[in-house]
């Protein structure tokens, strides 16, 4: 199974890419905003894959961070939810984004991803959601209540992570190393940690 390609880019299009490795060509499904963020023909690209194997292809998925590969493969076990519907999530919203909406519970945030109705943005939703409640170990559906401290919003945070597939160590360590003292915002504390994970790849 392939998990990580770097080559020469041979060709780029919305939403592909066509990579040489050693003289083969591996062509990627990239969530469009990656295509923006990769050089032209003949620069080099490198990418974490996803493997998809079905009865009649193998599908490569490309995904410029560790984030978003652990991102998508959380979505695509969402019940009815495919590869090409979470790759489109992908295109419309950062990782951050998504945990964020996943933490809050607001499936109107996926609304807004073509593709995505109300019912499947609520059972992604619902499906992320019931993990996110199970690690926190609280038993509030919604996440934590009360106001938002710097205590809760790390706790929030850590939670976020590994619903995208973060160990808890690797989360509690990431925002650990990341979060200020009295930082309550939740988006900024998933933001910086990501970025801290995605360097220690």
């Amino acid at each position: 199974m392939i998990g990580w390609l770097r080559g020469v880019v041979l060709e780029k299009a919305p939403g592909t890419v066509l990579l040489d490795v050693n003289g083969v060509g591996y062509r990627l499904a990239v969530p469009s905003r990656s295509v923006d963020e990769i050089g032209g023909p003949g620069e080099e690209a490198s990418f974490h894959v996803h493997t998809h194997v079905r009865e009649d292809a193998i599908l490569l998925f490309g995904f410029k961070s560790r984030s978003e590969l652990r991102l998508f493969e959380q979505v695509v076990g969402v019940s009815g939810v495919g590869p090409k519907l979470a790759l489109a999530i992908l295109s419309h919203l950062t990782p951050e984004a998504f945990a964020r909406a996943v933490v809050q519970g607001d499936s109107s945030a996926l609304t807004r991803v073509p593709g995505i109705g109300k019912k499947t943005a609520a059972r992604i939703v619902l499906e992320l959601k019931d993990r996110l409640a199970e690690q926190w170990g609280d038993g509030t559906p919604g996440g934590v209540a009360g106001p938002v401290t710097a205590g809760s919003a790390r706790e929030d945070a850590v939670a976020a992570l590994m619903a995208l597939g973060y160990t808890q160590l690797e989360a509690e360590q990431a925002v650990k190393e990341v979060a200020a003292s009295d930082e309550t915002d939740l988006s900024k504390l998933v933001t910086a940690a990501l970025r801290r994970l995605d360097r220690t790849f």
